[in-house]
Formats: C-alpha cells, structure tokens, sequence
C-alpha cells in the first residue's frame, strides 16, 4: 500500500453514515506538506475556537488571558496580540501526542509574524512555545529584545539548545519564521524569511520535548513573566519531520502571495483510511527485515524477523513466542497525553488450540530508557483471555481483562480504546465488550522520548513474546466507535482491510461509438458514474483525451463533455479518453472509452443489403 499524505479541502463538513464518523471535504483539495501535524491558520474573527485545520488540536483563549483580535494575515486574516498590562492576550492549545516530540524525532515549527509597528521590543517575547512544570521541559520560538528571531530548545536534562538571529524583524512588516530540528543529525536551524539565521550543529538531547498535561501556547509563554507577543500571528504550523530549505523558500513565497502551506494541485487525502489514524501495518512483508507503515512514517523493523505467513486480510506475520518481535521507533505520533483519546487494533491467531500458559503481548510500548516506569500493552493473560494494561508510571493503572479465551487456533478481532475525556477504557474481542475501566483518570501521560514500540513482544523482562499470527495492526488519535469495530471486525472476516469501508467512486465513461470526420457535438457520456459506500456524491469530472488526434473538449470538468470530429485519412482514426471522478471524501477513479472517426468519403454498406447478391449504386445528382 501507498503512504498518504496529508490533504485538505477547507470547506468542511462532518458526515454520519452507519455509525461512521468522517470529515468531507469539498470539492477542492490542496495537497499539504507531509508529515503535517497542526495548522493553525488563525482566520477566525469572533474568538475561540481557534481551529486546527489538520488534527483535533483547537485551540482556545489561554486561562486569565483577553482573546487577541481579528487582523489581516498575510493569508486572509491573522490575530492580533497585545502585552499591554493587563490586557494580555494568549491561546493554548491542549497537551496532545500531535507534539510531544521525542528526543531523536525531527520537527518543524512554522508561522508568520508581524509587530505592526517599527521598534526593539525591549525585552523577550514568544511567538509560540510549551513548558513543562514537571518535566522541566521548554522550547519556544519568539523574539530577543532586539527584535531578532530565536529559538530555545530544553529537554529539562541535557544542555540547552539557544539560537538567534542576525536581522531583526520587529519592523512592522511580515516576516516568515521557521524552527528545523532534525533528530537524525542532531542539527537545530532557524530561518527567518528563507534565509538560514543560525544553527546549532550537534546538539543531542537525552529525552524528549513531551508533557502529558502542558499546554502548547501562541502569543505567550505559560512561565513567568510569561513573555507576551505583542504583533500579529498567522498561518502557525508543525510537522513530524525537518521541513527542507527549498520548502521554506516555497512556503516564504506563497505567503508573500497570500497563499497558504496546502496551496497546489488537487488531490485525494487520507479519506480511505478511517479519520485519525496513526498508523497501520498490514504485515505483508513476504521477507526483509522492514514492516511499512501504510499510512505514516512509523515503518517497524524486525528483532528477529517472525515469518511470512496467511492473514485474515492478504499476508500476516507469524511470531514464534521465543525470539521474534517487530520494533517501531520512538515517535511523537504515539506519544499520548494523559487526556488524549486513542485506540488500539488487531488481529491475531494462536494456529493451535490452547491456553498459552502465561502472558503473551501483541502490541505495547514500556519506558526503559527514562526510567518513568510508563507501559501499556495488549495481548493474552495465561488462560488466552484479551488482556489490555496500562500504566502511567506514576500512580494509575488499568488492568482488563476479558472473559473469553481466543487461543482456539482462530482469527479474532481485538480492539483497546481509551476515552481520554471520560476516562473510560474499554476491551473489545469480536465486536464485544470485554470489560471497561470507565473512571481512571492518569496524572501523566503515555509517552516516551526513546523507547520503541513492540509488536509480537515486549521489550521488558520476561519480554512476553506472542506465539502465532498478527495482522492488521492499527493505531488511531481517537475513540473507535462500537459501530465502527463492528465493522472492521466484519470487514476483515471478508478478508478486507479498513480502507474497503470507504471505497472509490464507480467510474463509467460511456460506452465506445463510431462517429464521421466533422460531426459536431460528439458527447462523452460520464453520467453513469456513481459515489461508492459511505459516500453521498461525485463532487468532481475530469475527462481527458489519451490518444488519437487532438481535440477540444467543452465542458471537460462535467459529466458530459463534447468535441467535433477530427478529419482522419480513409482508413479512420480511433480516439481515447478517459474520465477521472472523484467523490465527497476525496476518492478517485477511473474508465475509459473510444470514438472511431470515419472517413465521410468511405460510403458504409448499406444495413439491409438486398439478398446478397444484388449491387449497390450510389450516384449524385
């Protein structure tokens, strides 16, 4: 399977159909960057919520703080901040796994500033930034009392990460600003208007940038004295990965000419996959050492290799309970806050029938390198009943287990959800409620700045490695719905993953017909194109010719389109096109069809013919 990238359409709508909750968007798409994790574009002109275009991150008025107010962005509207005594002005966003960055994780923080009016600010100010009281965590892009754009980087351990520009921007004009840290190379840059202001080169950090309860926040800092912005804000991004130099020049010049980081070519997004996925290995892998991450950059890699084996959807992977696991590494998609939500998915098969006699995981995650104590994990409890564990570190666990054995030497469905707003968790085996653990609250949060995640094992002592297949496993930023696991359940007995829940659009582009050189109003006919499951229309047409000799299409981006005959030798010409739909949630597909071009000096024989052994006599008078 592809990865996807992240696309959006900015007309939204959220559609229910049997049970499933997905985001529509309008007909036009615009590609984003990959790897995009938040975008704040700040258009908003009557206070909170201030809308993350990409994640579930809204943000709102920072607590005993006045809304800023609405301005003119360099990209449709902006906000306006104020430090004046007082009156100061802030959002938050609440603490979320979107960034709580692990220490070898790449990032990248974006956004344009503007103080309005020409002066030094006098003293530090934050354009964005997060602190972590417990942690001793910070990192926060803003302003030296120059004026000139910096950077500060603190994990709460190691040493600090300060960087600072050279040119100041405090000049009331817009300036682009953008943070890089590359988790690979160690390597932290500051840009300001596409130009490389200073970087720090080798710069390690022994844990990560997460906090389970700190809120991210825009205009201010939440420490004392809590270094106010006073200007405007727009268009404020993150993202999971080092954005490139050609890339910030491209979105530096796409601001200037008020357009936004997703300005491009249409394209479909993430809509076959269920909303908020995370990640998905289908376990394929027929060999190798690499298990691909289907729809994020989290690809696994083995320790030792399990084996190839059949899944309940195309291939799985077959652990031997002794030596095989798959090991993801550290990443700040998985790293959840204590109040986010999220679910876990998969399948699995012990082949024989029996109880395993001990614990056995599927899939979990243990924090051995900070030593916070954190863990969670799915798998089997010694009788082969669905066991799902989670643990804080600090003082709140949950243990649930199910009242079913599933080692019978079959395919079951089990899903783990975590409700981080009701504090609910519930285990699902099949379809059904296991158990739930409805009121646990944690005082932190289920992240890790080094630690990998496992599957088929788990990397603590006795290392509780699982004998037999798994397959299709899933993360997700949310709750599962029970209608929606019902229906991967079901889904994949058929032997079809998730994304066949959301199929493409049913293309037709009429049938073929023969027409004569010059004919006008020759009709290509896409009306019997149709939305698939789950979809409600055909948003959008596109018919294209492929072959034969060029003509113009009128009215190329409807249903029918119209061309006049080309003049072709007397042997005739056959032309092909082919009509691309795509639908409400941003699918696409495909037909084609042909027109044979006639000659008109070539008479047709007649269609009745006369007994066959007459002739045929034209004449012109």
């Amino acid at each position: 399977m592809m990865k996807k990238s992240k696309a959006i359409g900015f007309s939204l709508v959220v559609m229910t159909v049997i049970g499933f909750t997905f985001l529509v968007t309008g007909a036009a798409f615009a590609a984003c960057p990959d790897n995009i994790a938040a975008y704040w574009k700040l258009d908003e002109t009557t206070g909170s919520p201030y809308t993350d275009f990409i994640s579930d991150n809204d943000g709102s008025v920072a607590t005993g703080k006045v809304a800023p107010t609405a301005g003119t962005g360099t990209v449709n509207g902006a906000q306006l901040f104020d430090n004046t005594g007082g009156s100061e002005t802030g959002i938050d966003v609440p603490a979320s796994s979107s960034f709580n960055w692990a220490a070898t994780d790449s990032f990248s923080i974006e956004l344009w500033v503007n103080t309005v009016s020409a002066g030094a600010p006098g003293g530090t100010q934050v354009f964005m930034g997060r602190y972590g009281a417990i942690e001793g965590m910070q990192w926060w892009v803003g302003f030296d009392a120059a004026g000139n754009a910096r950077l500060y980087l603190n994990d709460g351990l190691a040493p600090a990460v300060s960087i600072t520009g050279t040119t100041s921007l405090s000049d009331g004009n817009w300036h682009h600003v953008v943070v890089v840290r590359n988790g690979t190379t160690d390597e932290n840059i500051l840009y300001a208007d596409g130009v490389v202001q200073d970087a720090a080169a080798s710069q390690a950090f022994s844990r990560g940038f997460d906090s389970g309860a700190s809120e991210l926040n825009i205009g201010w800092l939440n420490r004392a004295p809590f270094y106010h912005f006073n200007g405007l804000i727009d268009e404020v991004a993150l993202y999971d990965r080092a954005l490139t130099p050609a890339e910030i020049v491209a979105h530096r010049d796409a601001g200037a000419l008020g357009d936004d980081y997703c300005g491009g070519s249409a394209a479909p997004g993430d809509a076959p996959f269920p909303d908020d996925t995370i990640s998905l290995w289908q376990l394929e892998e027929a060999g190798g050492s690499t298990y691909m991450d289907g729809f994020g950059d989290n690809d696994g890699t083995g320790n030792a290799d399990p084996t190839a084996a059949t899944g309940t959807v195309n291939g799985a992977q077959n652990f031997d309970g002794a030596t095989t696991g798959i090991d993801v590494p550290a990443s700040s998609t998985f790293n959840w806050a204590e109040t986010d939500s999220f679910s876990i998915e998969l399948w699995v098969n012990t082949v024989n029938a029996g109880a395993p006699g001990g614990t056995q995981v599927f899939m979990g995650r243990y924090d051995a390198n900070q030593g916070t104590g954190m863990q969670w994990w799915v798998g089997f409890d010694t009788n082969g009943y669905a066991r799902l564990y989670l643990n804080d570190g600090a003082s709140s666990v949950v243990s649930i287990t199910g009242a079913t054995s599933l080692s019978d030497g079959n395919w079951h469905h089990v899903v783990a959800v975590r409700n981080g707003t009701t504090d609910e968790n519930i285990l699902y085996a099949d379809g059904v409620v296991q158990d739930a653990a409805a009121s646990q609250a944690f005082s932190r949060g289920f992240g890790s700045g080094e630690s990998e995640l496992n599957i088929g094992w788990l990397n603590r002592p006795t290392f509780y490695h699982f004998n037999g297949l798994i397959d299709e496993v899933a993360l997700y930023d949310r709750v599962l719905t029970p209608a929606e696991i019902v229906a991967h359940r079901d889904a994949g007995l058929a032997g079809d993953d998730v994304t066949s829940l959301r199929p493409e659009p049913l293309a037709d582009a009429g049938a073929d017909q023969s027409v004569t050189e010059g004919a006008t109003g020759v009709a290509l006919d896409g009306t019997g194109s149709a939305p698939n499951v789950g979809s409600s229309s055909i948003d959008t047409w596109l018919w294209e010719q492929t072959a034969g000799t060029s003509v113009t299409l009128t009215g190329a981006d409807s249903a029918t389109a119209t061309f006049t005959a080309p003049a072709v030798g007397t042997s005739g010409e056959t032309l092909t096109f082919r009509l691309t739909v795509t639908d409400d949630l941003g699918l696409s597909s495909s037909d084609t069809t042909t027109v044979t071009v006639n000659d008109s000096s070539v008479v047709p024989p007649p269609a009745g013919g006369g007994g066959g052994g007459g002739c045929f006599i034209s004449a012109l008078f």
